[in-house]
């Protein structure tokens, strides 16, 4: 039954685009016959110079809206790009100004130390992969442009904490959830829904224009660019677990506990603090980022560590639930 539904679409598809030609080249038949003498005035005659001319019309056709389509895409790719370039120097911008505003390093005794490091830009890696994939396949870049789109929210809300009561992360409930929140303006909501009906009729096999495909993907690069830059301290593991002890002689360990030291990056990576918190956790990864999650079923009494590059003992926290962050390749 699906493949029947297709094929009449293909059918009535080739019979709008070929009943004009098919019209005109009837005509110049007829007028051909008439203009022939009787002999020449046969059925096979009519029919092989209607079919003649009906396949020269076509072709014709044919190839003049393949050069406008052609055209018109290599236009429309232009607009794309020259927007990315725009995005992407806005990024520039706004990492240059946390360069100039980045404060020097400081030391602290307690259990957090902040500094700067060398200044990154925001990620641009999302974006390049979809521009890569273009010239290759509009279509596919719509494609990876969603999955990327996705994984970003994804990622987002879970580095943040923002993901509570969201439920199931979806683009749409995403970026409602943001949209209420105040982080990103209302108007993306059906930025949105225009570029979701776009891919997910290409996903269900429903047509779809190349002009459609096009017009989603600029959509959709504007939405990913809004969530790249959506300012947020990133935590990464700085070391997976130090002992953690119930006195300041640090003579009595906790057992089943380790103090997991993170790095928080502040927005724009301009300058990082190292951030103490028990866990019950023994898989964390040096340089692994974490989502911020909390195990509200173990609390830790009042306790030291000793630090990790230094060796002093040093004040903890009074009371606190266990971290429980998980690597973002996770979530």
């Amino acid at each position: 039954m699906k493949n029947f539904k297709q094929s009449l679409k293909v059918a009535i598809r080739l019979l709008s685009q070929s009943w004009i030609p098919a019209v005109m080249a009837l005509i110049y038949a007829i007028w051909e016959m008439r203009s022939a003498n009787d002999e020449q005035r046969t059925a096979a005659n009519l029919v092989h110079s209607w079919g003649v001319t009906f396949f020269l019309i076509s072709w014709f056709t044919g190839q003049w809206f393949r050069t406008s389509k052609q055209i018109s895409d290599a236009e429309q790719l232009g607009v794309i790009q020259q927007s990315l370039d725009k995005q992407l120097g806005l990024l520039q911008e706004i990492t240059e100004v946390a360069l100039n505003e980045a404060s020097p390093i400081m030391f602290k005794s307690d259990s957090e130390i902040t500094g700067n490091e060398s200044i990154k830009p925001p990620n641009e890696d999302a974006i390049a992969r979809v521009l890569a994939e273009i010239p290759r396949s509009p279509k596919g870049a719509l494609l990876v442009l969603g999955a990327e789109l996705e994984r970003e929210l994804r990622q987002l809300l879970w580095s943040s904490g923002w993901v509570q009561s969201i439920g199931k992360t979806t683009i749409t409930r995403s970026v409602e959830h943001l949209v209420t929140m105040g982080v990103v303006p209302k108007n993306l909501g059906s930025s949105v829904k225009a570029f979701l009906d776009v891919r997910n009729r290409l996903l269900h096999g429903y047509g779809v224009t190349e002009d459609e495909v096009l017009r989603a993907i600029d959509i959709g690069l504007t939405i990913l660019r809004a969530v790249l830059v959506i300012p947020q301290e990133h935590h990464e593991i700085y070391h997976p677990g130090v002992d953690v002890f119930e006195d300041a002689d640090a003579t009595s360990v906790r057992p089943d506990v380790k103090a997991v030291v993170l790095k928080a990056i502040s927005p724009g990576a301009s300058t990082y603090s190292l951030k103490i918190y028990p866990t019950v956790r023994t898989n964390f990864v040096k340089g692994q980022r974490v989502s911020w999650e909390w195990d509200m079923d173990s609390v830790i009494d009042e306790s030291w560590y000793r630090h990790p590059d230094t060796g002093a003992v040093q004040y903890g926290w009074g009371m606190s639930a266990a971290f429980a962050g998980r690597s973002l390749d996770e979530v």
